[in-house]
């Protein structure tokens, strides 16, 4: 039989003092409690009476990390970073004088959500003192919403994995009583979109080389040498910003893409890996339509390459990444101002989406064609883009116009 000893455990980059004996439990996270002290709590424990079954000491800790585990193996990679960033900041969080780690997962309770998630509403301490205080981030209502389901996410899933033997009890549900994070709607206007003038200086702008602005800084050179013997830029980045302007594709969507996914023949990108490839019960392949400036770019940067090369690279031949295209992109807009034309507002590559889904509503496109080229949902279209159509209701304004113009002329009439 094996001794029952203390014993360390590593969970989600974190080591704890752990014991399976009379019941799995944590003592706390080494470096924050002595040896001393969970020897103490150690002994403490082995002299409580044995528990009944080994899910009912199932701690909050061992419960998020059996659910991580899950996201890892059956979600995308964004999701599991995501989940593992919240499921660790809430494990961390200390709750009447300790960690919530450490308790059973069926102790827990919607007091702890909502505590913790005010906690991450606080604005930051500029000398934390505490692990309470270092999670004090500012968050924002939509960046909370985010954090919160993620955690009701984990014990959802622990009432239904393995079932009927779950990790919690079925109908256990401790956050049922606690209202979502309020998001307040965010209305994209045409004062948020690109106009045609910022759109040509971009696309123009992203022709040149920024390294050779190193020496004096865009403005300066540009000032003293004006476009006279600009370089030419080394990467792909001026035909990956006309693609992304022809066809509204998510940002990471392009990126991801290879010369395999890309068919001449129906000038289509066909992605097997996409934003919502791995959320669905059923996995659906996600399809960008190109027009015939985006196919021709596609066939000039994928003739005589490998099938798994990425289609768009840096100058070091390496892919792009969301973090270096944004960067690459705020430099095309120094230069675009450096030319005459300064760019308002934040800018992003996913900016060039709005346009394109703005664009295509305002032709007067089927809102149900819309989301089916943008890889969206008719919800998601209609809730952040609908005011754009415009068509509908001004047809509405006419009827009704129109049926007051006859009330009035029948009320003329003697």
């Amino acid at each position: 039989m094996r001794r029952a000893k203390l014993r360390k455990k590593k969970v989600n980059g974190n080591t704890y003092w752990y014991t399976e004996a009379n019941g799995e439990t944590y003592f706390g996270r080494v470096g924050d409690v002595s040896h001393e002290a969970a020897s103490g709590q150690f002994r403490k424990h082995l002299g409580q009476k044995q528990v009944a079954a080994r899910g009912e000491a199932l701690t909050v800790a061992a419960l998020l990390s059996k659910f991580l585990g899950w996201v890892q193996a059956n979600r995308s990679d964004a999701q599991y970073r995501r989940r593992k960033r919240d499921c660790t900041r809430f494990a961390r969080f200390e709750y009447e004088g300790g960690r919530v780690a450490d308790l059973p997962a069926t102790e827990v309770t919607g007091l702890m959500l909502e505590g913790w998630r005010a906690n991450l509403a606080a604005g930051p301490v500029a000398q934390p003192a505490s692990e309470g205080d270092r999670q004090k981030r500012g968050l924002a209502p939509q960046s909370l919403l985010h954090a919160e389901t993620s955690i009701r996410h984990a014990y959802s899933w622990g009432g239904k994995y393995n079932s009927p033997n779950t990790l919690v009890p079925a109908g256990f549900r401790p956050f049922d009583g606690v209202e979502r994070t309020w998001v307040p709607p965010k209305a994209l206007t045409e004062e948020h979109l690109l106009t045609v003038e910022e759109v040509d200086a971009l696309l123009s702008a992203a022709r040149y080389d920024v390294d050779q602005f190193r020496r004096w800084g865009i403005e300066a050179h540009v000032l003293k040498h004006g476009t006279t013997g600009m370089r030419p830029a080394k990467d792909d980045f001026p035909d990956l910003l006309r693609v992304y302007h022809a066809t509204g594709a998510r940002t990471s969507e392009l990126l991801r893409a290879t010369v395999a996914d890309f068919l001449p023949q129906s000038s289509q990108i066909v992605l097997r890996f996409h934003k919502t490839a791995r959320s669905k019960t059923v996995s659906v392949v996600r399809s960008i339509t190109l027009n015939d400036e985006a196919a021709a770019i596609l066939r000039r940067r994928c003739a005589g390459r490998q099938p798994t090369d990425v289609i768009f690279m840096t100058a070091w031949d390496k892919p792009w990444n969301k973090k270096t295209v944004n960067r690459r992109l705020a430099s095309v807009r120094r230069i675009a101002a450096a030319l005459g034309t300064t760019i308002s507002g934040e800018l992003t590559i996913y900016d060039f989406r709005h346009l394109w889904v703005s664009d295509a509503l305002e032709s007067s496109l089927k809102i149900e064609t819309v989301a089916k080229m943008a890889g969206t949902s008719v919800a998601m279209v209609e809730k952040v883009y609908g005011h754009f159509r415009k068509d509908r209701y001004a047809a509405a304004h006419r009827q009704i116009d129109e049926a007051r113009q006859k009330r009035r002329a029948g009320a003329k009439k003697p």
